[in-house]
């Protein structure tokens, strides 16, 4: 426990403390609210300003931007940018796999609360209405703010890099594309897979002790 403490958890605490801290929040949460109620609690926040804001920030969680963050890990290390790919790779898999497969039954909050319901929706974003668990979004976020996290010399700015990847994931239930549930496990896959894929690239023989991969395109 003490190896995991020192070399994992404490040189990545500004990201990793408040993310424990939501997931405590967000199992009292799924305990206590009923599924929907999320939904309902930030429709009444809608404003057009929100609505624009939102409408573009889910972006963020979308693979054209996942892709672009990766691609410029090549400018840093190979074996950074080595850790992005399989990242977003098995996430993605994963992700797919338990929305066709295992939960394909699992209806978004638009078809499950009906489609009638009076429920503002965004104008010019597609509400879908089937796959909802987990949410793609939310993975793809706090995979790679988890990423970058790890990345950057600076630790203290995972504080905020975790704060990004939680707005970012909250703009699907405002959007009505998923429920807190979905977010929520969103959010662990994306970190968990992250945190395990940088462990065994990095102390891996193979990449480790190839002076190598620690280049970059800059070298060239």
């Amino acid at each position: 426990m003490k190896p995991f403490m020192k070399h994992i958890i404490q040189p990545n605490k500004w990201f990793l403390y408040p993310f424990f801290c939501y997931l405590i929040i967000g199992f009292v949460l799924l305990l206590l609210i009923q599924k929907g109620d999320e939904i309902w609690f930030l429709n009444r926040l809608h404003t057009p300003h929100v609505d624009i804001f939102m409408k573009y920030l889910t972006d963020f969680g979308d693979g054209l931007f996942v892709i672009f963050v990766i691609l410029s890990l090549l400018w840093v290390r190979y074996d950074y940018f080595l850790v992005g790919v399989l990242s977003f790779a098995i996430t993605s898999i994963i992700v797919q796999f338990l929305k066709h497969v295992v939960f394909s039954d699992m209806t978004r909050p638009l078809k499950y609360l009906g489609e009638n319901i009076g429920l503002h929706l965004v104008e010019g974003v597609k509400v879908h209405s089937y796959n909802s668990f987990p949410s793609g979004h939310s993975t793809t976020a706090f995979m790679i703010f988890c990423l970058l996290s790890l990345v950057i010399d600076n630790k203290k700015t995972g504080f905020w890099l975790f704060f990004a990847a939680l707005f970012i994931s909250w703009t699907r239930p405002y959007l009505v594309q998923h429920f807190f549930i979905d977010i929520y496990f969103g959010a662990i896959l994306g970190v968990t897979t992250t945190f395990i894929i940088w462990n065994v690239i990095l102390k891996s023989e193979k990449i480790s002790q190839n002076p190598r991969w620690q280049k970059s395109l800059r070298a060239l």
